[in-house]
């Protein structure tokens, strides 16, 4: 019998690892209380949030698919780039904001 790990220990070792029970709370729970569930709120680094706007505003991507290539989730993208200021495109369009369009010709028909 050969001395690696099983998928099985593998797997309780990723496990143990994610549901830490040191981190979930600072004392026993009592009986019949509920243990507080683990945090799964991922921080964006700085740098994911400069990525963010990058992709959003020099390359033109839609939030849809600005959440799709980071793996951040599209209400988190428009919150992180209103929080940085950006102005947001017309829904649909890839075109810049309002005030750096060219002005509509509205000569009649």
């Amino acid at each position: 019998m050969d001395s690696s790990p099983s998928t099985a220990d593998a797997l309780v070792a990723l496990v143990s690892l994610t549901l830490n029970p040191s981190k979930l709370a600072n004392r026993p729970a009592e009986q019949g209380e509920r243990q507080p569930r683990p945090s799964s709120r991922v921080r964006v680094t700085k740098a994911a949030r400069s990525q963010i706007v990058t992709l959003y505003v020099e390359e033109s991507l839609s939030t849809r698919q600005v959440s799709a290539q980071t793996g951040i989730s599209r209400s988190h993208v428009l919150r992180i780039l209103k929080d940085a200021g950006v102005r947001m495109r017309p829904a649909g369009s890839t075109q810049p904001p309002d005030s750096s369009r060219p002005a509509r010709d509205e000569s009649p028909l």
